[in-house]
């Protein structure tokens, strides 16, 4: 059951994963691993008992937000085997 708040972890992560290196001054790399962190932790606070994620309102596209959350988290760092 993902709400709005779920969806913009989604898409923060996402964006944050994707900045470049570059672009990045001494504030901004401190400040984004804890950003990615706190996306992290609010993806799966939206995991269902299952491991699904997309229900409620979006459950009819569930397959979707499962798979960009997947997406997210396996982008930020987190290994396909981890179990949560």
């Amino acid at each position: 059951m993902i709400s709005g708040k779920g969806i913009a972890a989604v898409l923060c992560l996402a964006a944050a994963c994707a900045a470049p290196a570059a672009a990045q001054d001494g504030e901004l790399k401190r400040r984004v691993p804890l950003a990615i962190k706190l996306a992290q932790t609010a993806i799966y606070a939206q995991q269902a008992p299952s491991g699904q994620f997309g229900g409620g309102a979006l459950a009819g596209h569930a397959d979707g937000v499962h798979s960009l959350c997947l997406l997210a988290l396996m982008s930020s760092g987190v290994p396909p085997e981890e179990n949560h």
